[in-house]
């Protein structure tokens, strides 16, 4: 914790997450009675990784007033083994090998921030704004390609109100 005067003090985080998936898609149509599969649509394997770092900061200005922000970075990669890409139906003849490999990797950077009026003990009234992400469905990215993700940005507006003699319970 950092405290500059007798009414502003605050402290800052920083951290790192890591994260692994390993995800086998398939999807087929069955025929009936014995439930075959006799056409197989999807038939992949995906490893996909996310490394991140982020700084946070909560600093109270004065007994009113309250900011917290941050900032979010995020790597993101895709290997997708892909068995079935360039299939060639049964019927046609196959002019390539069945099977598509690609590996795509992108960066995304999203920050956030809430500023917090306190008009009194037990009002909070909140203001955020983020900017975040979502990641892509893996099968429909391309050789190289610079991961495109989907940017979500959100305005918050909020109250809390502490009830209680002791301030057990908060309706917001």
């Amino acid at each position: 914790a950092y405290q500059p005067s007798s009414q502003v003090h605050g402290h800052f985080e920083l951290g790192l997450a890591a994260r692994t998936d390993l995800i086998q898609q398939n999807q087929g149509l069955l025929a009936e009675p014995q439930n075959e599969t006799w056409d197989a649509r999807i038939d992949a394997r995906i490893t996909g990784a996310d490394v991140g770092a982020f700084v946070d900061t909560d600093w109270e200005l004065t007994r009113y007033f309250r900011v917290r922000g941050g900032v979010r970075a995020d790597a993101l990669y895709y290997d997708v083994n892909d068995r079935l890409g360039n299939f060639v139906p049964a019927y046609r003849e196959p002019d390539y090998l069945p099977g598509y490999r690609r590996t795509a990797f992108g960066v995304v950077v999203g920050p956030r921030v809430t500023l917090e009026g306190r008009p009194t003990d037990r009002l909070s009234v909140l203001l955020a704004y983020g900017k975040g992400y979502r990641s892509p469905q893996a099968l429909t990215l391309e050789d190289g390609e610079r991961a495109p993700y989907t940017t979500v940005q959100s305005v918050d507006l909020g109250a809390r109100l502490a009830l209680g003699p002791h301030e057990e319970a908060h309706l917001a």
